[in-house]
């Protein structure tokens, strides 16, 4: 729903000095779900730490098998 709202366009030391009127989309209360999605864009912490962590094992263990193989053919 999109509304006019009252936005402070000067801010000197935490007080307003002069106000604007402004036309702003109001997310409506019955869209609840939607609106964590809305506000975060779908970014999932959870999702990217199991994502840095999985690319962080396979890079040690590229790392690991490379150092082996290294070792293996200097014998």
């Amino acid at each position: 729903m999109s509304v006019y709202v009252r936005v402070c366009t000067d801010l000197v030391s935490g007080v307003c000095q002069s106000e604007s009127w402004q036309n702003a989309y109001l997310i409506p209360p019955e869209s609840g779900n939607a609106t964590e999605l809305f506000l975060t864009g779908g970014f999932s912490s959870e999702a990217a730490g199991y994502g840095f962590g999985g690319a962080l094992t396979l890079f040690v263990a590229g790392l690991g098998i490379g150092f082996i193989l290294k070792f293996l053919r200097k014998i």
